[in-house]
């Protein structure tokens, strides 16, 4: 294993495992139980080169990333997003609209 470096190790089992999953103060603070991830980590932890370690670690980035979990550390009931004050927005945004990707394509200019 790579323990004490700058490459991904053993300490991913830490923060995606099943097992730190269901133990209290693991850094798998979103409960995540993904056993494709877990297969990734060990094919990284047991890869003999270079190119299979960087395959493992780049095959465990997209199961993280399709996903989308999320660390449920904190939450506000309203997006913050820095704009221009001369743009102009709904003064009430639609059902599920409050989201930073859907907020400037409802926003306009006026002189």
């Amino acid at each position: 294993t790579r323990g004490l470096s700058l490459s991904p190790g053993n300490e991913q089992m830490l923060y995606w495992s099943s097992d730190a999953a269901d133990q209290e103060g693991s850094r798998n603070w979103m409960g995540m139980k993904q056993p494709a991830a877990e297969a990734m980590i060990e094919a990284m932890l047991t890869a003999t080169d270079r190119d299979d370690f960087v395959a493992a670690v780049k095959a465990l980035d997209r199961v993280l990333t399709s996903g989308r979990y999320v660390i449920p550390v904190w939450f506000s009931t309203y997006s913050r997003l820095a704009h221009d004050a001369t743009l102009k927005f709904p003064e009430k945004l639609p059902m599920y609209g409050d989201w930073l990707g859907f907020q400037p394509d409802v926003w306009w200019y006026e002189d």
